[in-house]
């Protein structure tokens, strides 16, 4: 059965948020990790980390979606991201007593990394299909979360 438009609609948003979030957190972590006393070798750990789990994750859950489907996989690959962005949420915010905490903030790439796969299951369905899912759309995420102010980073003024 051919989906409808409302679903490529859905899977075009998912993407679309996707690529929004990462160009998003990939340009704010290397500011949040130096607000929190990260080193450039912890900035460096922050995109080792989160490289490796994708290396694993992509295997994964692409074995896991072409098994039990791809809403399974989109639906395990939002939810482990919304929990990596809870955990840096958290690092930045202050939890349990500390004010902020860059162990916590090294952590949130393990979930993130493992889990985001939304791009590639995407692109897995449309190719069954015969058609192309064209990311290249929504790259200008990267260069809006350079433009967001600083005053959310710990320690900004």
């Amino acid at each position: 059965m051919a989906p409808s438009r409302h679903h490529r609609a859905i899977v075009y948003a998912a993407v679309a948020l996707d690529y929004f979030a990462v160009g998003m957190m990939r340009t704010l972590l290397p500011f949040y990790a130096q607000q929190l006393g990260g080193s450039a070798l912890v900035q460096g750990a922050l995109e080792a980390l989160c490289g490796m789990g994708q290396f694993l994750g992509s295997v994964l859950l692409g074995r896991m979606s072409d098994g039990r489907g791809r809403k399974a996989g989109l639906a395990i690959s939002f939810g482990g991201s919304a929990l990596g962005y809870a955990l840096v949420a958290a690092s930045i915010a202050g939890v349990g007593g500390e004010r902020y905490s860059l162990p916590l903030l090294l952590l949130s790439r393990v979930p993130v990394g493992l889990a985001k796969q939304t791009i590639t299951i995407s692109r897995a369905g449309a190719a069954r299909r015969g058609r192309h899912l064209g990311g290249e759309r929504f790259a200008f995420a990267g260069a809006l979360g350079k433009q967001l102010p600083t005053r959310a980073t710990p320690g900004a003024s």
